[in-house]
């Protein structure tokens, strides 16, 4: 960053011409005309002088607020080029089952990108994964945006990739598997998996029951594995509730969508993670191919 914005950064954080110049170890004079320089060739007043230090004109702040971006930016140079020269960089996700497809078809290229990065991958539902994002043991947290309440006072960012609902599926021989669009309240006939207990997604479904004066729906089973709760529904009249992404990802004909009369949740998909101004290159990269990916041209 220039020497100039530099000096008036500093004099800026201690709000003292003195205190700066003892930070930055020359004189209060050389201070000021360095400053006097960087005001001449902005060709504004960026700060006033009282007996108790400075205060910053509206010029100022707007120098500031961006003399900071600069030097996040600066920040983020020197780590990722100590990311591409350290042989020990690990990115850490987290990830629902909804990831593992698109995940896996970019790997082979982002190894490739970073060969001296190993790629650590953590299965669970996004309620999870965001504590250890938020306590820096996860880079990179992918699923969906119900984490607002986490993430609020803890400055994450999401970015949105894909569109996603949640739907119901049930054996392709089930009672509800007919040419015709189901009320809600059918499926509080029916028992039901719940697959990594959300929550959240049960939650939406008991809902919509209860407005249309049905039953809480009955669960015979809750598991974290998937294979287990797809057999279940293979088996048994039993019914489950997953993303329609994940859904697209079985590619299995034994398995059918419900038609139902409202959808029960619309939602994204995408990836939680810290500031953006913070994230390394790795985080970026990663975001970036998955994003293309996903959505290509």
């Amino acid at each position: 960053m220039n020497k100039t914005l530099i000096h008036f950064t500093k004099a800026a954080d201690y709000m003292s011409i003195s205190q700066a110049s003892i930070e930055l170890g020359i004189s209060q004079p050389a201070l000021s005309k360095s400053i006097r320089s960087l005001e001449n060739k902005l060709g504004v007043t960026l700060v006033k002088r009282h007996p108790r230090g400075i205060r910053l004109t509206p010029e100022g702040e707007i120098v500031y607020m961006r003399a900071q971006k600069i030097e996040f930016e600066m920040q983020a140079i020197e780590r990722d080029i100590q990311t591409l020269q350290t042989n020990h960089q690990t990115l850490k996700i987290g990830a629902g089952p909804a990831w593992q497809k698109p995940i896996t078809a970019i790997l082979p290229d982002f190894l490739t990108r970073f060969p001296n990065v190993n790629v650590s991958i953590q299965s669970a539902p996004i309620s999870e994964l965001m504590s250890p994002l938020i306590d820096d043991n996860l880079d990179l947290a992918f699923g969906g945006e119900n984490g607002q309440d986490l993430s609020k006072n803890n400055g994450l960012a999401f970015t949105p990739i894909i569109d996603s609902h949640l739907t119901v599926i049930a054996r392709s021989k089930h009672p509800l598997n007919i040419n015709k669009v189901h009320h809600i309240s059918s499926l509080s006939s029916f028992p039901w998996i719940a697959f990594q207990a959300s929550s959240e997604i049960l939650g939406h479904v008991n809902n919509l029951l209860e407005r249309e004066g049905g039953n809480r729906v009955r669960y015979i089973l809750e598991t974290e594995f998937l294979d287990m709760a797809l057999e279940m529904v293979k088996n048994t009249d039993a019914l489950l509730c997953i993303s329609d992404q994940l859904f697209k990802q079985l590619d299995d004909n034994s398995l059918v969508s419900i038609d139902l009369s409202e959808p029960i949740w619309h939602f994204h998909l995408g990836a939680w993670t810290k500031p953006k101004h913070t994230r390394s290159i790795l985080v970026n990269e990663f975001l970036t191919m998955l994003n293309k990916k996903l959505r290509p041209l």
